[in-house]
């Protein structure tokens, strides 16, 4: 795995994501700005990751609606 990218799951969202796995002590925050998921508009924040992290290691993105209020955790875990 090269990277993670964080879409959001309305066809509007004003806000930020966080992409984080804590057992790596891994956080990234993408700009606080409006993302757009329509069929002609599609916005998303890429971040580059280490591929070798540990199996088993857990990845989320974490929607912060304006900034601030969480939306919502997706999570994935790390399988080799």
């Amino acid at each position: 795995m090269d990277w993670i990218q964080a879409y959001s799951g309305d066809e509007v969202f004003h806000g930020k994501f966080k992409i984080y796995a804590e057992k790596m002590g891994y956080v990234k925050y993408s700009p606080l700005t409006t993302y757009y998921n329509t069929g002609d508009h599609f916005t998303y924040f890429r971040v580059p990751i280490n591929k070798n992290w540990k199996d088993g290691t857990d990845i989320c993105v974490q929607a912060l609606l304006d900034g601030t209020h969480d939306d919502g955790t997706a999570c994935e875990t790390v399988e080799k």
